[in-house]
Formats: structure tokens, C-alpha cells, sequence
């Protein structure tokens, strides 16, 4: 794990704008991850 955590030591801070966000529901069927969306909030 050292070298993972001196590698993220490198990286500069991001800033991101979000439109949305939303709830899913996560589940695992057929031997790999699904998901839905369940609810959806607009931002701003």
C-alpha cells in the first residue's frame, strides 16, 4: 500500500460542479453489480 499512498500524495486537489445527484439502489444478479436509479435531486 506505501507506493498507492505516495503516488495519491502527488496528485493535486480537483474541484468538480455537480448538476444532480442521485439515490441508486445496488444489488448483485447474474454474478456481476446492477444498479437503478431510485431517486434523482437536482443541485442549483
Amino acid at each position: 500500500m506505501k507506493p498507492v499512498g505516495e503516488a495519491l500524495s502527488q496528485v493535486e486537489p480537483a474541484t468538480v460542479r455537480l448538476d444532480s445527484v442521485e439515490l441508486i439502489v445496488l444489488d448483485r444478479d447474474h454474478r456481476m453489480r446492477e444498479w437503478e436509479p431510485f431517486a434523482g435531486i437536482p443541485l442549483g
